[in-house]
């Protein structure tokens, strides 16, 4: 028998095993079980809900560049105090939205491992944000997030070493190489190029990228937390790192804006911790729900989306040079979704034909990856049947 001080961790993962299996084919947030056995209609409700967290993640993430961009042109001294003031929103926005769920409104229990792993996701995700800010106040915002659109190479690179995932698909390859130069022309000719701007990026690139692969790591795990949770506590930490490097900055440069007064740059600072949270929390959902690869792709395609909106906010214009780099970034884009769509489809359908198994059968060969689905149909097949 399990010591008794192991009781309460053993209970919980009995539960989240009862929880796989009565989950069946969707674990995506709002996603439901249509109870009839339509894989094909699962699918579709599965994509529908992945499709709106993808929105609320680029929509939000341009709120939250736009924001962040003004707040630093305001306070152009003040890059650790911005991180701090984006981790203290999201903790308070974060605590209000688990209150607000049903159920009791109490974070997840936090076991010994997953609070090493916290831990690192909290350092990472913290020298990723303040790289970025640092990076933002030293160049343009479209520039910046040209050189953040190639991520996804450390990303799927960790993926493979760490998460065990192996090489993305040919086809997955290709579409990322597309929509990368895609986006990287988009901000071609730019002029405020700074080389410490550049390692700024790069050091966002590669601590976020890391951060992707702890948070599916985290999420593998059978003591894992929800998504929101697990954003809940990586930014406690984030926060409590931030806090020394603020008030020293604050102290030293003073807290005076350049041109706008506190009563019009408070709103702005809402709305940037606000964006802050919402486009992160939507992230952690969709790194729930898909590998590294796929991540990676619609990453790289935020990152045109952020061009854009950025070049419009700020007036920087479009050459026709960026113009074709939006086209590209769009084809291979599509490429990428038409590609995944047919995929899903023909997972969706073997899917459906184990509606009538136990649920935990049910639930081994929805979860297979498609490369294993097979051999999991066989695995989970009842002898006879």
């Amino acid at each position: 028998p399990p010591p008794a001080g192991k009781m309460g961790a053993l209970r919980r993962a009995v539960g989240r095993l009862r929880e796989v299996g009565a989950a069946g084919p969707l674990s995506l947030p709002g996603a439901t079980n249509c109870g009839c056995g339509s894989g094909i209609l699962a699918h579709y409700r599965q994509a529908r809900t992945l499709a709106g967290w993808t929105a609320i993640w680029y929509f939000f993430a341009a709120s939250c560049v736009i924001t962040s961009k003004t707040l630093l042109e305001e306070l152009p001294s003040h890059v650790w105090t911005l991180t701090l003031w984006q981790f203290a929103v999201t903790v308070v926005c974060a605590r209000v939205w688990l209150a607000a769920r049903p159920g009791s409104g109490k974070p997840q229990v936090v076991l010994k491992a997953q609070r090493r792993l916290l831990l690192a996701e909290g350092v990472t995700i913290y020298l990723g944000l303040v790289s970025t800010n640092a990076a933002f106040g030293l160049m343009s915002a479209s520039l910046v997030e040209t050189i953040k659109a190639t991520e996804p190479v450390p990303s799927v690179i960790f993926a493979a070493i760490l998460m065990g995932e192996g090489w993305a698909p040919a086809t997955e390859q290709i579409a990322l190489a597309v929509v990368v130069t895609g986006v990287m022309l988009m901000s071609y000719a730019e002029s405020t190029f700074q080389l410490s701007g550049l390692l700024a990026t790069l050091s966002a690139n590669f601590n976020f990228a890391l951060g992707n692969n702890i948070s599916k790591v985290s999420f593998a795990r059978i003591d894992r937390l929800d998504p929101l949770n697990f954003w809940y506590r990586t930014v406690q930490v984030s926060a409590i790192i931030a806090l020394p490097a603020a008030l020293a900055e604050v102290r030293a440069n003073g807290f005076v804006p350049a041109s706008m007064s506190f009563v019009v740059l408070l709103p702005v600072a809402l709305l940037n911790g606000c964006s802050f949270f919402l486009y992160n929390q939507a992230t952690c959902v969709i790194l729930d729900n898909v590998k590294m690869s796929v991540h990676a792709v619609l990453n790289s395609a935020r990152r045109a989306v952020l061009i854009a909106a950025t070049a419009l906010y700020f007036g920087s214009g479009f050459s026709w040079i960026n113009l074709l780099g939006a086209a590209v970034a769009f084809v291979g884009f599509a490429f990428y979704l038409s590609r995944k769509f047919s995929d899903g489809a023909a997972a969706a359908e073997a899917a459906e034909s184990t509606s009538a198994w136990p649920a935990p059968a049910a639930a081994l060969v929805a979860l297979a990856p498609p490369a294993g689905r097979t051999e999991a149909v066989a695995a989970a097949r009842p002898a006879g049947g």
